[in-house]
């Protein structure tokens, strides 16, 4: 498996740059460089340090989005209830082929 060989360095640079802005805690950061360390493609294979790395990308993905859910102002309760009927009618309508 070929891999590239600036991965090491594009993963500390994720990492540094996360945590120096302080968007990331240092756990996250470093759950985020992680995600440098995945081969992607079409013909990489799956293995196990490709499991560790996309673990570690939705670490810090994820805490970072439920974060952000947390502290935004919440939408009215119409705009839910337009955005469920929409989600609704495009699964009823993808169920008729």
């Amino acid at each position: 498996m070929s891999r590239n060989p600036l991965a090491p360095a594009r993963n500390a640079a994720y990492t540094y740059s996360s945590r120096r802005a302080g968007v990331l805690g240092p756990f996250r950061a470093v759950a985020l460089g992680l995600m440098a360390a995945l081969p992607i493609g079409v013909l990489k294979g799956f293995t196990a340090f490709s499991v560790i790395a996309l673990a570690g990308l939705a670490v810090a993905l994820v805490s970072l989005g439920w974060q952000e859910l947390r502290a935004a102002p919440r939408p009215p309760v119409r705009r839910i209830a337009f955005a469920v009927g929409v989600i609704a009618a495009m699964a009823f309508l993808g169920t008729l082929g």
